[in-house]
Formats: structure tokens, C-alpha cells, sequence
């Protein structure tokens, strides 16, 4: 089934301090200018990827559509425009008069910043549709290759070799799931002798060596992938003999795929979103396999969900096997997910080319195509073993695509009901599934937080710190990052890192375990309720072995009623104040002089190791860095009023909006998703970062070098709120809906495990959480409220008992009494 194209070639490149557009073998060119922030462009990504029951509200579908169609037409109307855009319409028609089509190819090649845009969905205001949902005009991203070898005729069936990797020290990936979901939905294929599947039993360097001496012709991986900042180049994480991860660059396993003669297509499946750097990390691979012979790849921009991977994996073989040229076939593939669920995945696909030529040419074959009703029973087959199984997760997708394309046929609508109780068919917002439970489910995200009431202060946006009014208002206590911690309960999601798989012991909906019972392999003392305060106002913290308290500090001061103190290295301080309900910062010296107002608060403010803080101003909405004299060395404008900062490791400030976190590099100024979700504080001297979800708690080890790995941590089903200052525990807690106890966990980052465990008697709560390191013992320490209603800050030894420290008291009109506390913190 030949397609005809006349290609349209257009390069990107720099030009001066912008861009310009050109139009390959013409002098034709325009200044380009990205028509988004690069925060526009994650949350885009994050708006058409796998939906997820709590991130995607139950929006009609024609309204996704709009705001997908306003993405693309203002990056289509930027990159077509003037002189670009006249010859884009003379190629258009000049190839109609010769009844073929026109193939637009974009070279990247030295604007690498630029191909973390998703240009799959390009729209044209001008033929009112997206270029790539037609195969009159397919979009591919063209790179050069050292050598292109001739297209290998098929004679059927087609072979693919499938790795699914997943290494036992990386998120957990469901192998069989992710198996049985490829056979079933190219079951139909199979049965038809048009497709064969072989699944590596290891996915391992050597493994695939040995497998790539029979004849295949396309290489399928399913895993986890990352961006290699050292090298600068994207990775696949498989796996070495001992099960562990292996992270192999494009080039080094384009040596083994480049010898393979007949193998002319790789197929990279993302089970984590790869976006970091500014840099697509499938994308790195696959651009490094192009370049070393292979003559085409599909790389997936970000994750994609079973419902899109059942529909994308049967309409591609099954319109390669048919003979379409492999730009054609991308683009049906396009039209069958968009219009399979009214989701807007179809553009998760990218498609690189080494030139024109077409990887295959298929031998005439008499094998007539499987019919739709083939493909019916096959999924129904396949959904009724999965439920036989009690594999919810694998039968859902498939009935869910059944019901879509046969919503009569036998008993899929009751099926539908059974797995998605109290849910009929049709009423669920479209495109979601089931909250993931399972190991390497990825895990949703939080509803937005409630408006304050009408007359009340506005808080920081999004706030994770909420201040504790202590004897009508006189106390303020805020929790320290890295340490302390009083934030709201957020969820984060998939990566760029991966998405984290429940612990066994984590209840399956997220909801806080309060049970206060005897945690294994870990001490536990009782948190007491009574008792004699000890001494002075004091809520210790350190960090690195620096340990000081604030006992004394008052709270309030000349610029008003102080909520926070943030340390510098050299001694300055950042203060954050209520004044006039209006929640301010100022810079100020160790004598408390004011050098500086840093203006409205926008977020909490963080510091690195360094001589360098961070915070979003509430004003323009721009992610500020300071150094310690307060001069601004870097900003990221645009970010919005709603972000906020997480914390630093080393030049990178990592910040959180709209249900993503991103990273900020500031020594090249890129800045994209990090990770589809929320996390919740960083830690830079140790490098380390925690997170939760309704699926569990987790850490991240390493962030930002090459051995970066995120480990899941057993919490109990209580929330991750903070980070000790040495990186080496998780502090979790949740606050009990009624009168049953709880507790307060230490989780080792390194293990998983949890280490510490303190009772939280019934009608006491927790309120913030801090860890002392130094002197010794080391001390979690709480601020908590009695059943009677008093406050109490309460040290409990990882070592000892726990003893109450001391006893805020009102300081209005009793000079004997002593100052409120405030955290003080690096």
C-alpha cells in the first residue's frame, strides 16, 4: 500500500539570542519563538498523558479537545509563520497537482533544548486539523545517520523481540501484566500468522546478544528509562545477572542492534515519564540508535496508559503488517487512539527517521486480515483469565477497549460493573481507570486544597507549612524542610522518575493505617500525655552536625508576627512574617537588622548548602534565587503564583505545580517535568528527596546524578511529611480522623524498613515532626496536642523514652513566662 510524499523539510536552529525556522534547500526562513513557558509545556504533557482517576476531573471531552487544539495551533501557528508558512501551503498544493502528500521532517539537531516539545500535536489553523492525525501530511523528526542500510523484505509473520525490564532495586514493573496485555491485544496477529512475539525471559545485555543471532525485525522495550546528565545522553534501565539495574546509553546498545541485519525498527515503550533536563531521555536513545543505522524508531514521549498501549500495540503491527509505509501507519495508528476514548494520548509518539526510505517491504502475502470479531474474542479471552486470576488491573484496560469498540457484545457492560463497582459504563470521567494499586501502578494525584474562608488571610500558595495558633493566636509554629514538617498531604506521581509501586503492606487506597500497634523490626516507645515541662521553649534542628535551637526568639517583631526563620551560612536570615494578613519575607542581618524586602511569600522558601535560597514571589508569580547578601543570580519567570519550592541538589532548584514537579537547572536555564507528581521535601547536602502517594511513601536516592534510584518505603500507610536532616530517615504521620491511636514512623531511606516507631495515644495528635542529629541521641522530636487541648513539644531518643521538653505558654501580660519558640533552620 504505497504512500507517495513530497517532504517538507524544516530545521530549527539559533539565531542570534532567539530562534529562526528554515526551510531545508531554500533560503525561506522566520524567527521562531516558543509560544510557551517551559512549565506550559510539562503541565501540557501532563494534561494528555494516562489519565489518572484524581488528576483528570470529569471534563467533557470536546473541552480537552479545545484546549489540546489551542496547544497546537499556537505552536503550529509559530512555527509556520511568514515566509515558512507561505512555502508549507505551495508545497501543499504543488503536491496535490501531483496527487501525492506532503511529509513534514524537523531537524533538532542543534536546538536539542527543543525536543522535549511534543510536535506530534501541530495543528493548522489554516487545514483546521492536526498535522499527524492525517496521512496526507505525517510529521517525523529526521536525523542523520553514518549508515542506512536497504529496507528488509518481510515475509510474514512479522518478528518482534520484546524486553520488558524490571530491575529489582528500581519502582516495580508488573512484567506478566505488561505481557499478557501485549499477547492479548495482538492476539488476533499472532493467530493470523501476520505477527510473532518472542519475550526475552531476562532483560540483560548478554540476554539480548544471544537472542539477536535468530532474524527479528523489530526490537519492542517496556521499562524505565532516565537521562544521564553526566554523559548527556538519554539511557534504558535493564537489568544485570543479579537482577539489579543496568543503565545502558543509546550508542552502546545500538552495538548490538546495529549488527542484527533484519532488525529495522525499535519500539521504546515508557513506563516512567523520561523528561528531565529539558531533554526527552527515550528520545536520546532512540536518536542514538537512528544515528547508528537503525532506520527508524518509536520513542514514547512520556508513560503511556494500557488503555492507549492496548490500541497503539495492535493498530501499529497490524497496519505495519498490512504494508503501509511506517509514516502512514503512525498516523492510523494516531486516528485509532484518538478516537478510541476521546483521550488525547495519540500524540505521545514520536517517530524518528533516518531519511525517506521505508524500513520494510513486505512480500505479497495471501494471509487475509483477522476480523474485528477475532479481536473481540481475544480481548474478552484475555479479560475473563485476567479476572479468573484476580488481576483486576490487566482485565480492566481490555474491557474497557472492548466496551469502547463492542459495548454489546456478551457480557462486557456486566463485567465493567463487577471490576468498577457502583461505577456504570459511560459515567466515569472519560479515559480513567481504576486507582492503581498494584506493584508499579501509578499512583493518583490530590484534589486542589479548598479556598480559604472569606475574611480570613491568604496563606502561601499551595501551602505545605500551615502555621499553629497556639492560646488564642500567640504561638506560631511552622515545620522545618528537611526535618520538620506540617504540610498538607499531597500525592506525587509518575516520573520523570518512575512512578512508585505500593509496599505490600501499604492499604491499597492510600487511606492512613492509625493503628498503633508494634511495628516489626522497629523500636517503639509511647508518646506521653502528661508530665512536667523541662525547661525552656526549645525545638531543636540540625543539620550536617550544626546544631542550634531558638529558644528565646520572640514572636513578634518589627515587621510583624513572625512565622519562620531560615538561616544563611553566613549568618543572615530570611524571615517570613504575617503583616496585614499579608504573608511577607525580608532578608535580615544577625542583629535582626531588615537588609531586605523580598516582598508577598509565594511559596516556602529554601536553601542549598550553599550560599543560595529560593522561593516563588507571590507578586508576578517568578521563581527567584538569592545569594546570602540577597542579590538575585537567577529567576525563572512564569512559573506562577501557585508554585512552590521543594528544595536544591546542587545547581538544580526543583519546585512543584499543578500536580508535577519540575527541575530547574539554573546554569542552563532549562526547565521541565521531573516527575508527574507532587513531592514533598529535598534534601541537598545528602541528596535525597521523599514522596508519597495514595499507593505509599517513597525516597530518591542520588537525585540528580547517575545512580539516581527511588526506593518505595513501608510507612504503614501513614504520610510522608518530612526528611531528618541526615537524609537517612523518612518521617511519617497522619493525624486520626477519631479517637483511635496513631503513630509517628522514622522509615529508612536506605532500606525501606521502618526503623523508629512512637504511640500516639488516643485523643493526642501530632502536629509537626523535627529530628535532632547532634549532640546525641539522636531525637525525633514533636509538637503535639493533648486531649485536653494543651500543646506539648515532646523529644522522644531513638534510644530512650520520650519526655515532654516543655510547655508553650501565652506570653500577653506575664513577663515570667517565656517566649513562644520559632524554628530556626538551615
Amino acid at each position: 500500500m504505497p504512500q507517495d510524499y513530497v517532504d517538507f523539510d524544516v530545521t530549527i536552529e539559533h539565531a542570534g539570542q532567539g530562534y529562526a525556522v528554515r526551510v531545508g534547500g531554500t533560503t525561506t526562513s522566520a524567527p521562531f519563538t516558543l509560544p510557551f513557558a517551559p512549565t506550559e509545556l510539562a503541565a501540557f504533557m501532563v494534561a494528555v498523558g494516562p489519565p489518572r482517576a484524581a488528576t483528570r476531573r470529569l471534563v467533557p471531552a470536546a473541552a480537552r479537545v479545545t484546549d489540546v487544539k489551542d496547544y497546537g495551533g499556537r505552536l503550529g501557528d509559530a512555527l509556520f509563520a511568514d515566509d515558512v508558512g507561505a512555502a508549507f501551503r505551495q508545497s501543499l498544493d504543488a503536491a496535490r497537482t501531483q496527487g501525492r502528500d506532503v511529509r513534514v521532517r524537523l531537524r533538532l539537531d542543534t536546538v536539542p533544548e527543543l525536543e522535549a516539545v511534543p510536535w506530534e500535536y501541530l495543528y493548522s489553523t489554516g487545514l483546521g486539523r492536526f498535522l499527524t492525525l492525517s496521512t496526507r501530511t505525517p510529521v517525523v523528526r529526521l536525523l542523520d545517520a553514518l549508515d542506512t542500510p536497504p529496507p528488509v523484505t518481510v515475509q510474514a509473520p512479522l518478528r518482534v523481540l520484546v524486553m520488558i525490564s524490571s530491575p529489582v532495586d528500581m519502582p516495580e514493573l508488573a512484567v506478566e501484566r505488561e505481557q499478557q496485555l501485549l499477547r492479548a491485544t495482538t492476539n488476533d496477529l499472532v493467530a493470523a500468522g501476520l505477527l510473532e512475539l518472542v519475550v526475552l525471559d531476562r532483560a540483560t545485555l548478554p540476554a539480548l546478544q544471544r537472542a539477536l543471532l535468530d532474524p527479528f525485525h523489530v526490537f519492542h522495550f517496556i521499562g524505565h528509562g532516565g537521562w544521564d546528565r553526566t554523559s548527556e545522553q538519554g539511557v534504558l534501565v535493564l537489568e544485570r545477572e543479579d537482577r539489579t539495574s543496568h543503565r545502558v546509553s543509546g550508542s552502546r546498545l545500538g552495538t548490538l542492534l546495529h549488527d542484527a541485519r533484519d532488525l529495522q525498527l525499535a519500539v521504546l515503550n515508557a513506563c516512567e515519564g523520561a523528561r528531565s533536563s529539558g531533554r526527552d531521555a527515550f528520545s536520546g536513545v532512540g536518536q542514538a540508535l537512528v544515528r547508528q543505522g537503525l532506520p527508524a524508531v518509536v520513542a514514547m514521549q512520556t508513560e503511556i496508559s494500557d488503555r492507549a498501549a492496548l490500541v497503539f500495540s495492535h493498530e501499529f503491527y497490524s497496519f505495519l503488517t498490512r504494508g503501509l509505509p511506517i509514516d502512514a501507519a503512525i498516523c492510523e495508528v494516531r486516528k485509532a487512539m484518538a478516537t478510541s476514548d476521546e483521550a488525547s494520548e495519540w500524540g505521545t509518539a514520536v517517530l524518528l527517521r533516518s531519511g525517506g526510505g521505508q524500513p520494510f517491504s513486505f512480500a505479497p502475502s495471501t494471509v487475509p486480515a483477522p476480523s474485528p470479531e477475532t479481536r473481540w474474542q481475544s480481548l474478552y479471552d484475555a479479560a475473563q483469565g485476567a479476572l479468573a486470576s484476580d488481576a483486576t488491573l490487566t482485565a480492566v484496560p481490555m474491557l474497557e477497549q472492548l466496551a469502547a469498540e463492542r459495548p454489546d457484545y456478551a457480557d462486557v457492560t456486566a463485567l465493567l460493573e463487577r471490576v468498577r463497582p457502583g461505577e456504570a459504563p459511560g459515567t466515569a470521567p472519560e479515559g480513567t481507570r481504576p486507582p492503581p494499586t498494584g506493584p508499579g501502578a501509578d499512583p493518583p494525584s490530590p484534589p486542589s486544597p479548598p479556598s480559604p474562608p472569606s475574611g480570613t488571610a491568604a496563606p502561601p500558595a499551595r501551602p505545605r507549612r500551615v502555621p499553629l495558633l497556639v492560646a488564642a493566636g500567640a504561638v506560631v509554629v511552622l515545620a522545618a524542610a528537611g526535618g520538620t514538617a506540617l504540610w498538607r498531604a499531597q500525592n506525587p506521581s509518575p516520573p520523570t522518575d518512575p512512578p512508585i509501586a505500593s509496599s505490600g503492606t501499604t492499604p491499597a487506597s492510600g487511606a492512613p493505617s492509625t493503628s498503633a500497634s508494634e511495628v516489626a523490626g522497629a523500636r517503639t516507645v509511647t508518646l506521653p500525655t502528661t508530665g512536667q515541662p523541662t525547661g525552656a521553649l526549645v525545638l531543636p534542628y540540625a543539620v550536617g552536625g550544626d546544631y542550634f535551637s531558638a529558644a528565646g526568639s520572640s514572636q513578634v517583631g518589627p515587621w510583624g508576627d513572625l512565622i519562620d526563620v531560615l538561616r544563611l551560612p553566613n549568618g543572615n536570615r530570611v524571615v517570613t512574617v504575617s503583616q496585614a494578613g499579608t504573608v511577607r519575607m525580608s532578608l535580615t542581618d544577625t542583629g535582626g537588622e531588615s537588609l531586605m524586602d523580598l516582598g508577598a511569600f509565594g511559596s516556602r522558601v529554601e536553601a542549598n548548602r550553599g550560599t543560595r535560597f529560593a522561593y516563588v514571589d507571590r507578586g508576578d508569580g517568578h521563581l527567584s534565587v538569592r545569594d546570602d547578601e540577597g542579590t538575585e543570580v537567577a529567576a525563572l519567570q512564569a512559573v506562577g503564583p501557585e508554585a512552590e519550592v521543594v528544595g536544591f541538589a546542587g545547581s538544580a532548584v526543583f519546585f512543584t505545580n499543578g500536580g508535577s514537579t519540575f527541575r530547574w537547572d539554573t546554569k542552563t536555564s532549562r526547565a521541565a517535568e521531573w516527575r508527574q507528581a507532587e513531592m514533598v521535601v529535598f534534601n541537598d547536602s545528602t541528596r535525597t528527596a521523599v514522596g508519597r502517594s495514595d499507593g505509599g511513601c517513597f525516597a530518591v536516592l542520588k537525585v540528580d546524578t547517575p545512580s539516581q534510584a527511588t526506593r518505595n518505603l513501608d510507612c504503614r500507610g501513614l504520610d510522608v511529611q518530612g526528611l531528618t536532616g541526615d537524609g537517612r530517615y523518612a518521617i511519617a504521620w497522619s493525624t486520626p480522623t477519631g479517637p483511635e491511636e496513631s503513630q509517628v514512623l522514622l522509615v529508612d531511606t536506605s532500606t525501606g524498613r521502618p526503623a523508629f516507631a512512637v504511640r500516639v495515644p488516643s485523643g493526642s495528635s501530632v502536629v509537626q515532626s523535627g529530628y535532632r542529629t547532634s549532640p546525641v541521641p539522636r531525637t525525633l522530636e514533636l509538637s503535639t496536642v493533648t486531649p485536653d487541648g494543651r500543646n506539648r513539644l515532646v523529644g522522644c531518643p531513638t534510644d530512650g523514652t520520650c519526655s515532654i521538653l516543655t510547655e508553650p505558654k501565652h506570653t500577653a501580660g506575664d513577663p515570667q513566662a517565656p517566649p513562644p519558640y520559632v524554628i530556626s533552620r538551615d
